[in-house]
């Protein structure tokens, strides 16, 4: 029988982002793991990749692949990424006004602004 081997992923994503924006895209990602024999080995989420000291790199392992089937003809593994769209509520961001105070009249009182 053929012998076994682990595959990581490592994800490094770019620009200059804070650590939350970094987590929330590493979110959106979905990697497919196929073997060259059409196989889908495993599908990951960018929320179950561990997140190193650096937020921009993140990683998965697969444990224990194959590395040939049965009859000794060699296995290749690609991976495919794909992104999903940010939510609508992320789009459409609204900036809260700089006061919650109205003054406009001299009887007004405390506003809120609506959500």
């Amino acid at each position: 029988m053929a012998g076994h081997a682990n595959l990581t992923l490592r994800k490094t994503l770019a620009g200059s982002l804070t650590a939350d924006e970094l987590t929330r895209r590493a979110r959106r990602l979905t990697f497919t793991v196929t073997r060259s024999d059409g196989t889908a080995v495993a599908v990951i989420s960018g929320a179950d990749m561990t997140v190193g000291t650096d937020p921009a790199q993140c990683s998965y392992t697969i444990q224990d692949l194959p590395v040939a089937s049965e009859s000794g003809t060699p296995y290749t593994y690609t991976v495919t990424e794909t992104a999903h769209a940010a939510p609508a509520a992320v789009l459409y961001w609204r900036a809260a006004p700089p006061s919650t105070a109205t003054r406009c009249s001299p009887r007004a009182t405390r506003r809120r602004w609506p959500t």
